[in-house]
């Protein structure tokens, strides 16, 4: 059940009468549903300053979990969350838009159905992007809230993970219990997306700064590259002389002359050469024709040889066909009737094979006809074995002329050239060594050509940066004075922590300019004390949030969530104190800017309240066990419901 009283300076108001001077990023919660087995349970969220107050255990901290849950944050759901609740939806205002968002438990989880007003779905949206769904609920989210563009534009690593998204967003809007005393808004170890994500909500940068901002670190990192393997490169080539770059290009135009005077000088030695042996040129015709009548010499031998083969093999033809007609019956192996094996029985020469009665002779003319054809053919033998034997005598006589030439030429080279044989060799040995070198130089040269070619590329790389500078210096205009917006914080932040009285505090409180963090009395945050942590944690965020109800430009959305300050306080009675001072700071500071007609929600979850504070504020009181956040249960540890915690967990549909 919830309840309200009209204070005497009444705070909250309904999202409908507000009207905005300027361009505020609108986000505020007005509705939270939950489906169990026994239907949805809806809750009224839509204040100005809302309290939520109950007992443990009773479902504070689950309903703050569950908006964030439809706002694509994973959360570790207590046990009754994760055995009762099926799905969770936030119908909240994103921009100029009332949206419904639904996500349900299990494995359905990533996607978040979204909703208009009256119901109807619009899309399902991936809370993690997908290969078939790259467009993802952060992005959408953005989108409405007009920072998408911003975002996408600050760039923090090469991964997507790295990129800002509305989860980081969510640090500035939302301080969890277990946060409040560890940490402002981000982790220590990510300092980087906090300072990004402060410039760009703060109005120090702008998206067109970042993106140029971006280029600019990508070109000062492929300058630093380029300069360091420039330096790699000149250390390893200034420690020898061999590949000092004056020493290589001297020595390339040296031995450039050299090769041209060695060149020159082998050309003058084997003309010389020449024109000395001019003596041997009626020689040399002598043994080219020679070696012509040699080779027609191998030609008849080879033809001769040709008809050789052609007349044996035509005296081998008539003695088969001779034998042949013998054979033809005198051997039979098998029986044509039977079939039996004939070979090993033993017959006369001239006799059947078959029956072996004696052959016919031949007739005398048959053989008469055979002795005539095989003495010509034998006389046509010997005719070719003669001509080829004569050829291949007249070609080793041809043969042994050329080698007779050959070897009175060079007995006559041999003595003319002698005075040019060893110069030629040594001139020819030089020019060789001269060009060796001359292709082993290009290699030495080549880390120098490298290095001219990096420096060139640093060069070309440095007038855009300049350029990039240039471009980036446009619009600095365009963005907030920091020495402004710091004075501005800094007196946010000091009311704030004046309101706390905070133990010890001695007057000195402000944000350092360079880390964005808080500092109070000279102490940084991690030297605090626990309950101061937590106290000084809520000042911060409500100077920021004050800043931008009041002042702007700023794209901070109106909207602080806090979960539990008490907790983190103490309960003694000085810290009970303490809590209420805190908490009193929301009403002083942040609910008596309801003159301004900027729309923000501010909401508190804790065990209890203060009954003055409550009275000024609209207040959600779970009343365990008659009205805890999840309707219906007796025991939200029991064991008896693991079916029911199964069943959700293989993500059973939500109907």
């Amino acid at each position: 059940m919830s309840h309200h009283s009209t204070p005497e300076r009444p705070i909250n108001s309904s999202i409908d009468c507000a009207v905005d001077h300027g361009v505020p990023v609108t986000l505020r919660f007005l509705k939270l549903a939950i489906e169990t087995d026994t239907g949805w349970h809806e809750r009224n969220l839509d204040a100005q300053v809302l309290g939520i107050v109950g007992p443990v255990n009773t479902g504070k901290s689950s309903l703050l979990d569950s908006c964030m849950y439809c706002l694509g944050r994973d959360v570790p759901f207590r046990k009754a969350m994760r055995r009762h609740v099926r799905a969770i939806e936030l119908t909240a205002l994103v921009g100029d838009e009332v949206v419904r968002l639904r996500r349900a438990q299990g494995s359905r989880k990533n996607l978040v159905e979204v909703r208009d007003q009256a119901g109807t779905l619009l899309q399902r949206l991936p809370v993690r992007a997908t290969a078939t769904h790259p467009e993802t609920l952060s992005d959408w989210l953005l989108e409405l809230l007009g920072l998408r563009g911003g975002f996408a534009a600050v760039r923090l690593g090469r991964s997507a993970s790295s990129q800002l998204g509305f989860d980081d967003l969510l640090r500035y809007l939302y301080l969890p219990q277990d946060s409040l005393d560890q940490f402002i808004l981000f982790p220590d170890g990510q300092d980087d997306r906090r300072r990004a994500l402060f410039e760009l909500l703060f109005g120090l940068t702008n998206p067109e700064s970042e993106k140029l901002q971006g280029d600019i670190r990508r070109v000062e990192g492929q300058i630093r590259s380029a300069r360091t393997k420039v330096r790699r490169f000149q250390e390893f080539l200034a420690d020898s002389e061999a590949t000092n770059a004056d020493a290589l290009a001297s020595e390339v135009a040296t031995l450039t002359r050299r090769e041209a005077d060695a060149v020159a000088r082998l050309t003058r030695l084997r003309a010389d050469a020449r024109a000395a042996d001019t003596a041997g040129e009626d020689l040399r015709r002598q043994l080219a024709a020679a070696r012509s009548a040699a080779d027609a010499a191998e030609k008849r031998v080879d033809e001769h040889r040709a008809h050789v083969r052609r007349a044996r093999r035509a005296l081998a033809a008539i003695d088969h066909e001779l034998a042949d007609q013998h054979q033809a019956t005198a051997s039979v192996e098998r029986c044509p009737a039977c079939s039996a094996d004939l070979a090993k029985r033993p017959v006369e020469p001239n006799h059947c094979g078959l029956c072996t009665q004696p052959l016919a002779p031949l007739e005398p003319a048959d053989a008469a006809q055979h002795r005539a054809a095989r003495e010509n053919a034998s006389q046509a033998v010997a005719e070719a074995e003669a001509r080829a034997e004569q050829a291949r005598t007249e070609a080793e006589q041809a043969q042994a002329e050329v080698a007779r030439l050959r070897q009175e030429l060079d007995q006559r080279s041999a003595a003319a050239l002698a005075p040019f044989t060893d110069a030629i060799a040594q001139a020819t040995a030089d020019l060789a060594a001269i060009r060796t070198r001359l292709g082993m130089l290009p290699r030495l040269q080549e880390p120098h050509e490298r290095i001219r070619a990096m420096q060139d590329e640093i060069l070309v790389l440095q007038d855009e940066l300049d350029e990039l500078h240039a471009r980036r210096e446009e619009f600095d205009p365009l963005v907030v004075n920091k020495d402004q917006l710091f004075a501005t914080l800094d007196g946010e932040f000091r009311k704030a922590i004046g309101e706390q009285k905070l133990p010890w505090y001695a007057g000195r409180a402000r944000l350092d300019p360079n880390t964005y963090l808080p500092v109070v009395d000279g102490q940084s945050f991690r030297d605090l004390g626990g309950g101061v942590k937590c106290a000084v944690a809520v000042a911060y965020s409500v100077a920021l949030m004050s800043y931008a109800i009041s002042y702007g430009p700023c794209d901070l959305p109106m909207l602080l969530v806090i979960d539990s300050p008490r907790k983190n306080v103490g309960n003694n009675v000085e810290d009970r104190a303490l809590a209420h001072r805190i908490y009193r700071n929301f009403l002083n500071q942040i609910g008596a800017r309801g003159s301004i007609t900027r729309s923000f929600q501010v909401i508190l979850a804790d065990n209890e309240m203060p009954e003055d504070i409550a009275d000024q504020i609209e207040v959600i009181d779970f009343e365990y066990p008659h009205e805890p956040f999840i309707p219906g249960i007796a025991d939200p540890h029991g064991e008896d419901d693991d079916e029911i915690e199964q069943r959700y967990d293989d993500g059973e549909p939500d109907g």
